[in-house]
């Protein structure tokens, strides 16, 4: 693969779905987290959010969404799902993660550059494959998947493939 394009479609399109924000129907059996103002949903408190990550998500929401829009989901009315329960959900949040991190060149190189430390289940053929491909970065640091092509591929062909 030495085109981008259809990497930058995807992420496009992930991006779009992932910012577009709706409202709940309101008939779940616990209270959901309101905004006093518009009485939208946001995200619950919880001592589990690392940071200021959930304030930042409920700005991004708050600034891109249309809380109460009429319309179903299906009609294109909006809606934000956000799935990080470590289960597989194909093209979740955790796909839109990955190719943007290679897109921009925030995955870092193995410790010691080893690769059949990264995984239990990436074969030998991968190991050699991403070894060869990503070689000129240094370990753990960033590898530059922004602008070497080889290394990002090969990432992209492992995570994809699965091989």
């Amino acid at each position: 693969m030495t085109s981008r394009a259809p990497l930058s479609l995807l992420a496009a399109a992930i991006t779009a779905v992932s910012v577009l924000a709706g409202c709940g129907s309101g008939t779940d059996s616990e209270p959901s987290a309101q905004t006093p103002a518009s009485g939208c949903r946001t995200l619950a408190e919880n001592p589990g959010w690392y940071g200021v990550n959930r304030d930042r998500i409920d700005a991004m929401l708050a600034e891109l969404g249309t809380c109460g829009a009429d319309g179903s989901v299906t009609d294109g009315a909006p809606l934000a799902l956000f799935d990080w329960d470590n289960t597989v959900v194909k093209n979740d949040i955790g796909d839109a993660t990955f190719f943007w991190m290679v897109r921009n060149g925030k995955l870092r190189a193995p410790a010691g550059g080893d690769w059949s430390t990264t995984s239990p289940y990436l074969t030998p053929q991968a190991t050699a494959a991403l070894s060869k491909a990503c070689a000129a970065a240094k370990p753990g640091e960033p590898m530059p998947t922004n602008t070497d092509l080889g290394c990002a591929d090969e990432l992209l062909s492992v995570y994809t493939d699965g091989e």
